[in-house]
């Protein structure tokens, strides 16, 4: 049984002793659950004090109601009027709960028969006439929105000693918090993946919901200023509804048909997960905008909904609030993280949430309003594409993301594709065995007369030529049908079991290809790319990724020797080779056989940069090999060796981004390479200062980056890392 059913049959227990005149103890009550002790004790003084206040009368009918009247007392803001307010036809039940300005009884209709949500100020903050202003600013406001994801209200009055009500629907359920949290939980037990992602549409769904109540209040003229998942509650019976418009503020639309009160905002903050306290007009510090952080009232709008819209799905995608890891350091902490825009990405706290509701929360969450949705009709509509396996706006599909969305919505065709590739590795077989004839009959005429030169020559270029079909054929069978099927429930074995195939027919090529260009540099991409694609879904049949990778960045390394062998003069080859350096010893577990890769790469990057200082490939090839060399001297312990290497990967990357500002990639690993000296100062020097210098550089060239590229997503995650870098090295 769970603790609140228990709690209240404990608490009906009690109610009924003290009727019939035979009180009991508390500690009677709770001697099989000694845990509800605390509990009961607070829920028995809310019942007392609530009795204590309410007088009972009778209305026709003979039923029992509370009579809802002004006091014998008045104040000069409240005057005491010559006739009753209201006798209301409401009968307190019992308490149901209390927030930081309200608190709420449930009580029956005793004319429509009916179970209702009486909501009262609480005391001392009836005395104070802001707080008063603003209970009665929600209870018009409530009334005022008519939409089914708004309770509906049935009615205010005052009560005998002076304070305001107003009567509700009584909503049967949790919270959205609640249900979030319990979704979380969850994570890691029995539960199977299509449960877990049953539930998690469920919570868009409701997310959606919400958004639309929003967009409804915005369009007579209110926003809610306080949205959180604490504050939406979720029916038993599908009901999503934005409760607690205690600090809704009303842009005067003309489309209101009420005139609501304005109450000085108060510069007072809730923590963030609590209730907001009374006094407090601006929200809850970790689901605030910037504009409510800085406290700039005039600046709040619609955009200030649609924030913290967005860190509501935040909470969905993770678990927790936004700048959650502040919140041990204080509201300062977390509001100076909201003004800066500086929260941990989604993925970042989770990593297995799509990139694309990643990508929608962050344009919610964005620093300035003019970048977040234009209303949370564009948000909802954004979320409801994800459901529906469509293309958000906040982060449009990129090619090979719309084959694959295409290949989902039409299975049946992927389908008829597989059958294509059982063809295509037919056709290889063939080509392949075409190749071994023609290179046998080229063999033989080699042994004929000088007058068959020109026929062998024939020969041997048709040879070639069937080398180079049969290895098109099988790139396509790797690379071009592997993406198809990439996003392909089930298929994971299937792709597996056609790189098997495709490894047979490779080396099968292989044996039977000449390493003349083109065939031969086409054939260290076929093998790279496989290695590639064995680090991604696993090595065949049953092998490792890594190792099996590593096996093919060997065979490519081997080819491309061949190659420089066949014509050293070659600077494509030298490439070529330079490059397979680079993949064995980014694949390679054994730091110092990663180093000699990276050297030999090293060697081939110097006399390429030299032959041809204007080359941009040539030198930014070097400096990728000093970089990788400075990381595998950190891993080694080699301090000065990696400095040297991380200094001279960084003089050739400033170079190249001073001399063409519009190479996206010079420009992305100039800002590596301050982050790797900045990582090389703190974590081996620990030299703070210099440091601090090159973390500073990464994040003045990032924000530049970031000014004028605002829709590279590279250049904004960049943004973030160097504040993040900044923000460690501040807390040491």
């Amino acid at each position: 049984m769970e603790n609140g059913t228990r709690l209240d049959e404990l608490l009906d227990r009690w109610e009924e002793q003290r009727d019939q005149q035979q009180p009991v103890a508390v500690e009677d009550l709770c001697r099989e659950c000694p845990e509800l002790l605390g509990d009961l004790k607070e829920r028995i003084k809310a019942l007392e004090f609530m009795d204590a206040l309410y007088s009972t009368s009778k209305v026709p009918g003979g039923q029992d109601t509370v009579n809802w009247q002004l006091g014998s007392t008045g104040s000069a803001d409240f005057p005491r009027p010559r006739e009753m307010a209201t006798t209301s036809h409401y009968q307190v039940e019992r308490f149901h709960a209390k927030g930081g300005l309200g608190e709420v009884v449930l009580a029956r209709d005793a004319v429509l028969h009916r179970e209702v949500a009486v909501k009262l100020i609480q005391r001392p903050h009836d005395r104070v006439k802001q707080n008063r202003d603003r209970f009665l600013r929600e209870a018009k406001i409530t009334g005022l929105l008519e939409h089914p994801g708004i309770v509906p209200v049935y009615g205010e009055g005052i009560t005998t000693d002076g304070r305001p009500f107003y009567a509700m629907r009584f909503i049967r359920g949790g919270s959205f918090q609640e249900a979030i949290e319990q979704f979380h939980k969850a994570e890691g037990r029995s539960h199977s993946s299509s449960e877990r992602t049953l539930d998690f549409r469920k919570l868009l769904r409701r997310f959606v919901d919400v958004c639309n109540t929003i967009e409804y209040a915005h369009s007579r003229g209110v926003i809610h200023r306080d949205l959180k998942p604490a504050n939406i509650m979720l029916g038993k019976y599908g009901e999503t509804l934005v409760v607690d418009w205690g600090l809704a503020k009303s842009l005067g639309s003309a489309s209101s048909e009420v005139e609501i009160g304005e109450v000085k905002d108060d510069p007072v903050f809730d923590n963030s997960d609590a209730p907001t306290q009374a006094g407090t007009a601006i929200g809850t510090p970790a689901y605030m905008s910037p504009e409510q952080a800085a406290g700039q009232v005039d600046e709040m709008g619609p955009a200030t909904d649609i924030y913290s819209l967005g860190a509501t799905l935040y909470c969905v995608l993770t678990g927790r609030a936004p700048f959650a890891d502040r919140s041990d350091r204080g509201i300062r902490a977390i509001l100076r993280g909201v003004s800066l825009g500086d929260s941990q990405t989604p993925r970042q706290v989770n990593p297995l949430v799509p990139r694309p509701l990643e990508a929608i929360c962050r344009k919610a969450m964005a620093l300035r309003p003019a970048d977040r949705y234009d209303s949370a009709f564009g948000l909802a509509g954004d979320i409801e594409h994800w459901l529906a396996d469509e293309s958000v706006s906040a982060r449009p599909d990129s090619l090979r993301e719309r084959g694959i969305r295409w290949a989902r919505h039409h299975r049946s065709w992927t389908l008829a594709g597989i059958v294509t590739l059982l063809i295509a590795m037919a056709t290889l077989s063939v080509a392949t065995v075409r190749v071994n004839q023609q290179r046998r009959v080229a063999e033989g005429l080699a042994d004929e007369k000088t007058t068959l030169a020109e026929s062998e020559r024939r020969s041997r270029e048709r040879a070639d030529e069937q080398s180079q079909l049969a290895l098109k054929t099988l790139q396509s069978v790797v690379f071009d049908i592997q993406s198809k099927l990439d996003a392909v429930p089930g298929a994971r074995k299937i792709r597996q079991d056609l790189l098997n195939t495709a490894m047979d027919g490779l080396k099968q090529v292989a044996r039977s290809l000449g390493k003349d260009d083109p065939v031969g540099t086409a054939l260290v991409r076929s093998h790279t790319d496989l290695g590639e694609i064995f680090l991604t879904i696993g090595g065949p049949k049953g092998a490792g990724g890594a190792e099996e990778a590593l096996k093919q960045f060997q065979i490519a390394n081997e080819i491309a020797k061949q190659l420089v062998q066949s014509d050293p003069q070659s600077a494509k080859y030298q490439r070529r080779l330079l490059l397979s350096y680079l993949k064995l010893g980014e694949a390679n577990g054994n730091k110092v056989a990663a180093r000699d890769s990276y050297l030999a790469a090293l060697k081939i990057g110097r006399d390429l940069a030299q032959n041809d200082p204007k080359s941009t490939d040539a030198q930014s090839d070097l400096s990728c090999a000093y970089e990788k060399l400075g990381e595998v001297y950190f891993g080694l312990g080699n301090a000065t060796a990696a400095r040297a290497s991380y200094e001279q990967s960084l003089k050739i990357d400033e170079h190249l981004a001073q001399d063409d500002p519009s190479d996206a990639r010079a420009q992305r690993e100039l800002f590596v390479s301050y982050i790797k000296l900045g990582e090389l100062s703190l974590r081996h020097d620990n030299d703070l200062r210099a440091a601090r210098d090159a973390f500073q550089k990464a994040l003045d060239f990032s924000q530049k980056r970031a000014r004028e590229n605002p829709n590279d997503e590279q250049a904004q995650q960049d943004l973030f890392g160097s504040y993040l870098y900044l923000g460690q090295l501040n807390e040491q």
